[in-house]
């Protein structure tokens, strides 16, 4: 399973958890791992016990029960005076506190569908008749660039490459599976993933980093994320990023 869970209640109003689990659908009793999350969830760990009171054999409809411990973390309060900083690209740094690596990185996204050569396609939408403004059940695959600059043709550091589909009925809400692979400097073959949901319409949004690989190994962090860009027409948006990583040194 690939959910996240918003809330609407509350102080809780506005934060995700993400979970990303294996659920094995005819046990009555399931645990689930929680991967990530924003808002008052940022940086989470955790899991769900999750037991089904009813489940249709015919429909699928089902009822579950969940009991969830969630774990946030907040950054790393390691002495900033013991701190050791590189400045490694225009739009990357790392600072060293004690057991932990902070990278904060700045990019742009650019996500375009248009056009003879798109970064992104369509790859699915609902077979029953659906009416839906937001476009719920649609699915679109990605093989986007990542650059230093607003300007398309500036120099690009990585790709961000995955899917992203509707969740919304009601809302323009897409849920998130992205890794976002970089080729500059230091960081070249290194990668992180995002687990999460995106208030499309929203010009700033929050999304949860829940892995890596590479100089990103371990990582755990979110993105603040800008959007500069959006044609209502074909779809085409560019985002900018500001990303914040912590790993083990």
């Amino acid at each position: 399973m690939v959910l996240n869970y918003g809330f609407t209640d509350g102080i809780y109003n506005g934060s995700y958890f993400s979970l990303l689990s294996i659920y094995p659908i005819l046990q009555p009793d399931k645990e689930m791992g929680i991967v990530g999350g924003t808002g008052l969830f940022r940086l989470a760990r955790g899991y769900a016990i999750v037991h089904t009171y009813q489940l249709n054999a015919t429909t699928g409809d089902a009822i579950d029960g969940y009991n969830v411990v969630v774990d946030p973390e907040s950054e790393s309060s390691g002495a900033i005076a013991k701190a050791t900083q590189a400045q490694d690209s225009e739009w990357a740094e790392r600072v060293e506190t004690g057991s932990e690596v902070i990278t904060t990185l700045q990019f742009y996204f650019h996500d375009t569908l248009s056009g003879p050569n798109p970064s992104a396609i369509r790859i699915a939408k609902t077979l029953q008749p659906y009416n839906s403004s937001t476009q719920f059940g649609e699915l679109v695959m990605i093989d986007d660039p990542l650059t230093v600059g607003l300007d398309p043709s500036s120099k690009i550091v990585g790709r961000g490459r995955g899917m992203y589909g509707s969740t919304g009925q009601t809302d323009s809400l897409l849920i998130l599976v992205f890794n976002y692979q970089f080729s500059d400097g230091i960081y070249n073959g290194s990668s992180f993933n995002v687990h999460s949901i995106c208030p499309m319409l929203r010009p700033d949004k929050e999304l949860s980093i829940v892995g890596g690989t590479g100089l990103f190994r371990l990582a755990r962090g979110y993105a603040i994320v800008h959007t500069f860009s959006l044609d209502p027409i074909t779809g085409d948006t560019i985002d900018g990023y500001n990303v914040t990583i912590i790993t083990n040194v």
